[in-house]
């Protein structure tokens, strides 16, 4: 099972709710249609209910948790018309990391894996830069994703580095696989999809 499945799997617990929002922006059809089973709320209502500052809802951190699995599967693949950004931080907004613990776990799993992912494939749907950002503004942490890219032995990993060195005098001071690679080290191989991992 990937890691979005197991997404999907540990919020199929959130039941469908009567969601009650600001009428003059969604009226009583959208409305409705956020009250519906997760599969059948259109993904443009999923991307503006997202987008949405949480002041429109009765309950927002209820409906952003149940609308997760349908935010972060399109999200990791660079089909979500929201920016990263504004996901991380709406999720900091709905205090995701203290959700219960097999919802917030899911999540966990999902950032490694799509951390991994992005390392081991280039280019990427989503870029490193806003994949790092959403991830370091969501778990309120940067060290651990640094010290993996550190520690990863990809071509995609190092290609991924190269536009943000700005110098050779720089790259000559960068921790070992930040822009270097030591002599008679080959890159291990990785998957060759970002599918592979999520």
């Amino acid at each position: 099972m990937t890691a979005l499945d197991a997404l999907d799997r540990a919020f199929a617990s959130e039941e469908p709710f009567p969601i009650g929002g600001c009428p003059y922006c969604y009226g009583e059809e959208g409305l409705t249609e956020l009250s519906r089973p997760l599969h059948l709320i259109p993904d443009d209502l999923v991307s503006a209910t997202a987008g949405e500052v949480p002041s429109h809802w009765d309950d927002f951190p209820r409906l952003f948790r149940r609308l997760v699995p349908r935010i972060i599967r399109p999200l990791v693949a660079g089909q979500f018309h929201v920016s990263e950004e504004l996901i991380a931080t709406r999720l900091v907004e709905t205090g995701w990391s203290t959700w219960d613990a097999p919802l917030a776990d899911a999540l966990r799993t999902v950032w490694t894996a799509w951390w991994q992912a992005t390392l081991h494939t280039h280019p990427s749907p989503v870029s490193i830069r806003d994949t790092l950002g959403l991830i370091t503004v969501a778990t309120d942490s940067l060290r651990p994703r640094l010290d993996i890219w550190t520690a990863t032995r990809t071509p995609a990993a190092d290609t991924h580095l190269a536009p943000g060195i700005p110098c050779g005098r720089w790259q000559s001071r960068a921790p070992t696989g930040l822009g270097s690679r030591p002599q008679g080290k080959s890159p291990s191989r990785g998957p060759s999809t970002e599918m592979e991992l999520l």
